[in-house]
């Protein structure tokens, strides 16, 4: 089958359920970037020593995927393969090859991140199936609790963070401190600092998820449903991917001490991410990066690269999340 309009890409795309609820209209400039291309049985789709720079929906055929020549797991029609590479700027070290005749629509990065660029929204969504993924990987917990550090409180203040503290907090998180200082100065100016007391109850499972959490002072408290002790976690960290994700709280979130945050409305956090392309696609890259790191393998392969400081292996492992865009 021949994908020749961009009426019959998008009838294409919106047949993927990452992309099956976004309008017409907001995939149409990605439809019209897309090319088609045939591949014959032992042909190379991607084979980098550096970044990946072109990535393929898969409309017929398999390919193989292959890390440092290693073969990970076969990827079938309609799955996509070098989108999350892109994002996550893996440097070299991935190959796919076509094990049957396969036909894809592809998109060079740079055409991909000049649809992004002009198309925010579509950008938001990637970001959207992003967190939805690492969340269903993570249990919907914020994180690991086997790699959970022990939690910090924090030094405490009396007084409010000033814009300066709150500007350095951003600069010591790593897609923060790549990001335009304007869309920063943007976030800190509508961070609102709340105090809490041992025993609150910052959420509860099931609670609409209308705000991003910084935790500045104490320990908080992550329920869990299994009968295991609660996670804890302390300050500097962030709490919210739920908000991304567009998925109401997974869980309870309770005050161990006393308790400052900065705290974000969702509303007003990814207004400033669809006006900030800079800031999206850094968030974009790292949350790929986490990504990469859940589903590599460590216990088989001997990583060269750290993904959010995580050594990770198998770029492509048998737990590959759904296709995102």
């Amino acid at each position: 089958m021949n994908f020749v309009s961009p009426r019959e890409r998008i009838l294409y795309l919106k047949s993927m359920s990452t992309l099956s609820t976004l309008p017409s209209s907001m995939l149409l400039p990605l439809a019209e970037a897309l090319r088609e291309q045939f591949f014959r049985k032992g042909k190379t789709l991607i084979d980098v020593d550096n970044e990946i720079d072109e990535a393929h929906f898969l409309v017929s055929g398999s390919v193989d995927l292959y890390w440092k020549d290693e073969n990970i797991r076969t990827v079938e029609a309609p799955w996509g393969v070098g989108f999350l590479g892109i994002f996550a700027q893996i440097q070299g070290g991935v190959r796919a090859v076509a094990t049957r005749d396969t036909r894809t629509l592809s998109i060079s990065r740079r055409d991909l991140e000049h649809v992004l660029s002009n198309n925010p929204k579509l950008l938001l969504a990637n970001i959207g199936e992003f967190a939805r993924s690492i969340l269903e990987m993570r249990g919907g917990y914020p994180a690991d609790p086997a790699t959970l550090p022990e939690p910090e409180t924090g030094v405490y203040s009396e007084e409010s963070s000033s814009f300066v503290a709150r500007l350095l907090r951003f600069s010591r998180v790593p897609f923060f401190a790549t990001a335009n200082l304007d869309a920063l100065a943007e976030l800190c100016h509508h961070q609102l600092e709340q105090h809490w007391k041992a025993g609150d109850i910052l959420w509860r499972k099931g609670d609409p998820s209308d705000s991003n959490l910084q935790l500045v002072h104490g320990i908080v408290q992550v329920d869990r449903e299994d009968g295991a002790p609660p996670m804890r976690t302390g300050s500097e960290y962030y709490l919210g991917m739920e908000g991304f994700a567009g998925l109401p709280r997974l869980y309870t979130l309770r005050c161990e001490t006393r308790v400052v945050i900065l705290h974000t409305s969702m509303e007003t956090f990814l207004g400033i991410l669809e006006d900030q392309f800079g800031l999206a696609m850094a968030m974009a890259r790292s949350f790929a990066q986490t990504l990469v790191g859940l589903t590599g393998d460590t216990a088989e392969h001997s990583p060269e690269m750290e993904f959010a400081n995580k050594p990770i292996g198998a770029i492509f492992s048998r737990r590959e999340p759904r296709t995102v865009l």
